[in-house]
């Protein structure tokens, strides 16, 4: 500790000539780290003390010398007049602190179905990127955007420190449904099908593997009964069910439609990015007919940081308008296109088994028909009808006393 007040206040090394004997003796206090080599004797002392004691060495019959001084303050007295010395250390520790009001770096864990250009370019429409300031960015927000956005995000979390934000994703195969009431609920079927799994975390279940079921056909009920006594416990039922279902889809195209469709080109926009400023490094002529895939960010890096400042590569996908015009088998990639987009946003985290294709055509338009086995979740949570419960037990009463 007492180092460490010595290296702050500052102090001093000096020789001593002469006869040091009655200065050592009398200021033994003040000074410490007394060596001598030879004929030298060095020693030291805080150098608030130096001129005193130079003043009264003359009295002691001997004189000293300083050599240097050491420690935090004497550092500042030298540098004092060195004013670019001063304004750069000023600078440095003003970039440090400005720097972690912006954002320097943005990473996504824990996401397997979506991917992190998805998850990018989200942030990016609601002010988290590179280089923004973290004061305009809204964290719950952007949470609710990214689920809002994406059915299979469960839970998102964003943290951040520093200049880093780091977003945490959770993700399930099925978007949980969000039920406007509190209280006992049962489960009802929400397809017609055959189940293949039943797992009744609570509740009566009132269907096995195998058995057909028809969509508003009660599955779980609240209703426990208490072996050995009349009364029953109600209570909030939850299941997980899943069966076979069997779904119908048309999809329409006229012969004679216009419409935009990809033609493979890409086309790329670079730009300069300094603390979240775009500045284009070409000014190019945007078409109509391009719509932005995704952005590519490149961060200037020194020595493993990175640094807010950054290459901008913008995709573009370019599009043409295509006329039909009767060409069947274009009709035909079209429909079966949007079947697939279909497909993808209907049975997300569900098993598609089988699937059967027809392409109809007549006069006007080519109609995709097509029908799929999917196997699915059918629980869906409604709320508790007491007049219902109500007649089950009576009738169940009554068939007991039969």
């Amino acid at each position: 500790m007492i180092e460490i007040v010595r290296w702050f206040l500052g102090f001093s090394e000096f020789k001593i000539e002469g006869d040091f004997n009655n200065f050592l003796s009398k200021f033994q206090k003040n000074i410490w780290l007394v060596r001598k080599r030879g004929k030298l004797v060095t020693s030291r002392c805080m150098t608030k003390d130096y001129r005193y004691l130079n003043n009264e060495s003359i009295y002691c019959g001997c004189f000293i010398t300083k050599f240097r001084d050491f420690g935090f303050l004497n550092f500042l007295k030298k540098y004092r007049f060195r004013f670019g010395l001063c304004v750069g250390v000023l600078v440095f520790f003003l970039a440090i602190f400005i720097s972690n009001l912006f954002v320097w770096n943005v990473e996504v864990n824990g996401n397997a179905l979506v991917s992190d250009e998805q998850v990018f370019k989200v942030c990016d429409e609601n002010g988290l990127h590179f280089g923004s300031f973290i004061g305009n960015i809204d964290e719950k927000d952007i949470e609710f955007k990214l689920k809002e956005k994406f059915p299979e995000i469960s839970w998102v979390s964003l943290n951040r420190v520093a200049g880093k934000y780091v977003i945490e994703i959770s993700e399930s195969k099925r978007k949980p449904e969000i039920v406007n009431f509190e209280g006992p609920g049962e489960i009802v079927s929400n397809f017609d099908g055959e189940v293949v799994y039943v797992e009744a975390y609570s509740g009566t279940p009132l269907v096995n593997v195998g058995d057909v079921i028809h969509k508003g056909q009660l599955l779980v009920s609240s209703v426990e009964e208490i072996k050995g006594r009349d009364n029953v416990i109600i209570s909030p039922s939850s299941a997980k069910i899943i069966a076979k279902v069997r779904h119908k889809n048309e999809i329409h195209c006229n012969k004679n439609s216009v419409i935009d469709q990809k033609t493979g080109i890409q086309k790329f926009e670079k730009s300069f990015s300094l603390f979240g400023l775009k500045i284009p490094l070409k000014l190019n002529r945007k078409d109509k007919k391009v719509v932005k895939c995704k952005e590519i960010y490149k961060p200037l890096k020194l020595l493993g940081i990175r640094f807010p400042i950054l290459m901008q590569t913008t995709v573009y996908d370019v599009y043409e308008t295509v006329n039909l015009a009767n060409d069947i088998k274009n009709i035909k990639r079209v429909l079966a296109s949007e079947e697939k987009k279909w497909e993808l946003n209907e049975f997300m985290g569900s098993k598609i088994l089988n699937r059967f294709y027809n392409f109809e055509e007549n006069d006007d338009e080519v109609v995709l028909k097509s029908e799929l086995l999917v196997e699915q979740r059918v629980d869906k949570k409604v709320p508790l009808d007491v007049e219902s419960v109500q007649s089950r037990l009576e009738s169940k009463k009554s068939e007991d006393e039969e």
